[in-house]
């Protein structure tokens, strides 16, 4: 019976180690560049259509895909504005620069057939300037 006792230690200690590393892993990802849990104030470009959600942010060299928090409020004033400058739903894929404030998430798969590398929860609209077509 000793024998199969004796590995208890290694068992427990490999454990701790294992515990320890996935814990740094967590916490270095909340670290990485483009990932955060607040929202942030970013401008850039919107674009809707068909399975089209996207939100292109200035000195930024992706393109996320774009959805509202779960009240949606902000979201909703978004796809308002939007529809007045573009005639969306009957007019599609017009991008218009927009200043937002949102949490973009981890590295992933998001929106249609995981085409967007990141997501971006948008929390707030701050406002659009449907004439501009570049970000500086």
């Amino acid at each position: 019976m000793a024998p199969i006792l004796s590995g208890l230690p290694a068992v427990r200690s490999a454990s701790f180690t294992a515990g320890m590393v996935l814990l740094a892993c967590m916490l270095a990802a909340c670290t990485l560049p483009g990932f955060n849990e607040e929202p942030q104030v970013y401008e850039g470009f919107v674009v809707f259509g068909f399975e089209v959600s996207a939100f292109h942010p200035c000195d930024v060299e992706e393109t996320w895909w774009l959805h509202g928090d779960r009240e949606g409020e902000a979201f909703d004033a978004l796809i308002e504005a939007y529809s007045a400058a573009t005639g969306y739903p009957q007019e599609e894929y017009r991008f218009v620069f927009v200043r937002v404030a949102g949490e973009v998430g981890p590295e992933g798969t998001y929106g249609h057939m995981g085409a967007y590398e990141r997501e971006f929860t948008l929390t707030r609209f701050l406002g659009m300037g449907s004439s501009r077509t570049t970000c500086s």
